[in-house]
């Protein structure tokens, strides 16, 4: 009788993360399909943190042809690896539209301790734009505890385009405007302007 070994498990392990690597990087079965979209969500409650960051990377390639998989990429937003809590805000950017779903936990990322995870929730939520609109909240209090540039840049990328819906937060944004960073002065001033705008 033929015993399954550690070693075996070793093997197998592997064998799964090269497939999935393959897979990550467009190499092989991950044309967007049903199927190979399923293969990669399958892997994304692995106990491995590499298996599961391959998984979402893979997603990620993906774009939005990856839309069915949304839900379950936004909730490795709450994992206790912080690579893959990045790689999920940079897949659900790339998904685009069908990502809508995710806008609660994006918000919530927004005060991750790890500053790839802010920066990419951030810039996923300046994508969605109007989609963003119900947690215009969160996004001021991110602009005011925010100290990355890159990432006060999305935030006000994505108040102004929500508009006007963004103004009782104006006085948080126009503070903005006077930011050491020429960048971000204009971003604000760019947001102001959206926002004050009368809607149509």
């Amino acid at each position: 009788m033929t015993t399954f070994t550690q070693r075996d498990s070793s093997r197998l392990n592997l064998v799964r993360l090269l497939v999935l690597a393959w897979m990550a990087v467009g190499l092989i079965g991950c044309d967007g399909d049903s199927a190979s979209v399923s293969a990669l969500r399958e892997q994304l409650d692995d106990p491995d943190p590499t298996i599961r960051y391959k998984a979402v990377k893979g997603l990620e390639n993906l774009g939005p042809k990856a839309g069915e998989a949304a839900e379950d990429v936004a909730a490795r937003l709450g994992d206790a690896e912080a690579k893959v809590r990045y790689r999920a805000a940079k897949a659900l950017s790339k998904i685009g539209a069908d990502a809508g779903h995710a806008v609660p936990a994006l918000a919530k990322a927004l005060s991750d301790e790890d500053a790839k995870v802010r920066y990419y929730s951030a810039k996923a939520l300046a994508d969605m734009g109007h989609g963003a609109d119900g947690v215009v909240a969160e996004l001021a209090a991110a602009l005011e505890a925010e100290s990355e540039s890159k990432t006060r840049y999305y935030l006000l990328k994505c108040l102004g385009r929500i508009g006007p819906d963004a103004k009782p937060y104006l006085s948080t944004i126009e503070k903005a405007t006077e930011d050491s960073d020429k960048r971000i002065r204009k971003a604000a001033e760019s947001a102001v302007k959206k926002i004050n705008k009368n809607p149509e």
